[in-house]
């Protein structure tokens, strides 16, 4: 199995880990004199996870259907290939657009550990993918997903500290039974141009994602 290097940041992981040094809160000793870091990470201000993720499945998630085929089910889903497979992922184009017709392959709840203690929840449905954190939470919109080319075009919500009202696209991949996903773009003007985005390539897990590591995702039951 290919595994990404925890060490260095994906770009989604980059936005974050920015976020959170920068929310550490600074304490001062009563003369001023000093000043001593708190250990702990607080909120920036983002939406309280509690409500910005209303829509989302979060009693659902993907589960390996096993073999080597590197085929997830959850909500539904069509069967698709494995990692490195030719589909219009891998060219970073999607064929035809499946919302609607199917299940979001990967709706479901999933964590995102990129330190000790420290990751993001990503809660998926067919309408949203929110992205939730201690130090600041990102929504964004769906506005079409593709099982077979495994790619979600989304726009970022306009309350979102990072790129608000522009277009991402997500894509995901499987090695094994292990879901990886890649914030191929996430600064698009149009949903267009977010799907039209360099490709990322689902064989290299370690630079694959645009130079940085795929990101794993780990089902929360």
């Amino acid at each position: 199995m290919i595994t990404s290097n925890p060490g260095l940041p994906s770009p989604s992981r980059a936005f974050f880990l920015g976020a959170a040094l920068l929310s550490l809160p600074i304490a001062c000793s009563d003369d001023d004199s000093s000043a001593t870091v708190d250990g702990s990470s607080t909120s920036t201000g983002a939406p309280d996870p509690s409500t910005s993720s209303s829509t989302a499945a979060d009693s659902t998630t993907a589960t390996d259907t096993g073999g080597t085929s590197g085929t997830g089910s959850g909500s539904g889903s069509d069967s698709s290939s494995g990692t490195g497979s030719t589909s219009a992922a891998d060219s970073g184009t999607a064929s035809e657009s499946t919302t609607g017709a199917a299940g979001l392959e990967i709706a479901g709840q999933w964590l995102e550990e990129f330190a000790p203690g420290m990751g993001i929840t990503h809660v998926i449905d067919e309408t949203r993918w929110d992205q939730l954190a201690d130090f600041g939470d990102a929504i964004f919109h769906v506005a079409s997903y593709d099982n077979e080319a495994r790619v979600v075009v989304a726009q970022g919500d306009g309350a979102n500290e990072f790129s608000p009202g522009l277009w991402s696209r997500f894509d995901w991949t499987w090695d094994g039974d292990a879901l990886y996903y890649c914030t191929a773009v996430y600064d698009a003007a149009t949903a267009e141009d977010a799907l039209a985005a360099p490709a990322s390539e689902p064989g290299d897990l370690s630079m694959g994602c645009g130079g940085f590591p795929w990101s794993l995702l780990v089902p929360v039951r």
